[in-house]
């Protein structure tokens, strides 16, 4: 939330697709690598990653000096999770598990300030620039601004599909596979599965109806020709896998070329 840069729906609005990236690593560089390559935002993962809140933070750092959108990735539907996550100063928050319109408004009020919410306020940390930044002005910004993103990974949301669009604080839903794939009884499947996708059309029926933005996550596949079959179902934000799994990916691709190499020569 610090300095000026670009907002997330405004990007949507100018681009016509958003690109991301989950950060597991918990190193800054790779932030500015996405920044400086033109993505338009990064998950910070705090659920899954062993990331600490200070690399949190510098990572946050590292998004505004390239002037694109940071969002942690909380560990739970958590006021405190929440609130200490928004205080590191990242654009917003993803967080998982929300199955139910109930669910989501808790974490809506755990992201904004009284009367609207309940999140805890403090001006010593660096989302207000450590008491640089007035009071009012920035607690007007994070009112109007704070990202909120469920994770829709349980297969209890696809049956809440209407009650967890209609909420008009959100305007942003990641939907989320390996959970949901194994929800469904699917495990380890992608979106061309015939349950997964009969729940990809549900969701993008029902968020086109409200008006709403799906994140689908390119993952497991990490393939240019899968995230074009995703953007083709509909989708028009896109989280291309974590930067583990596609250096993992680069790394597996050269070593298979070098193979193959070595296969020809030795024929």
């Amino acid at each position: 939330m610090i300095g000026k840069k670009e907002r997330l729906r405004d990007r949507l609005e100018r681009r016509g697709i958003l690109m991301g990236m989950q950060n597991f690593t918990g190193n800054p560089a790779l932030v500015e690598v996405l920044g400086a390559s033109g993505f338009d935002f990064v998950s910070l993962d705090m659920e899954h990653s062993a990331t600490s809140w200070r690399e949190l933070e510098e990572m946050a750092r590292a998004a505004d000096v390239h002037g694109f959108t940071a969002v942690a990735r909380v560990v739970k539907n958590d006021p405190i999770e929440i609130m200490r996550a928004l205080d590191r100063g990242v654009d917003g928050v993803i967080v998982p598990h929300v199955a139910t319109p109930e669910q989501l408004q808790q974490a809506v009020s755990a992201a904004h300030y009284p009367p609207s919410g309940v999140r805890g306020a403090c001006s010593a940390v660096r989302a207000t620039q450590y008491s640089v930044s007035p009071w009012g002005e920035y607690y007007q910004r994070a009112d109007a601004e704070t990202l909120v993103v469920p994770l829709l990974e349980d297969a209890e949301a696809l049956d809440n599909l209407e009650g967890l669009f209609s909420n008009d604080d959100v305007w942003l839903y990641f939907l989320g596979v390996r959970d949901l794939a194994q929800d469904l009884g699917v495990p380890g499947s992608d979106y061309r599965h015939p349950v997964l996708a009969d729940a990809v059309e549900r969701v993008l029926k029902a968020s086109a109806a409200a008006g709403k933005t799906v994140i689908a996550p390119v993952a497991p596949n990490l393939e240019i020709g899968y995230a074009t079959y995703l953007l083709e179902l509909g989708f028009r934000a896109l989280s291309f896998g974590t930067d583990l799994s596609f250096f993992a990916r680069s790394c597996m691709d050269v070593l298979a070329g070098v193979d193959s190499f070595r296969k020809a020569e030795t024929a």
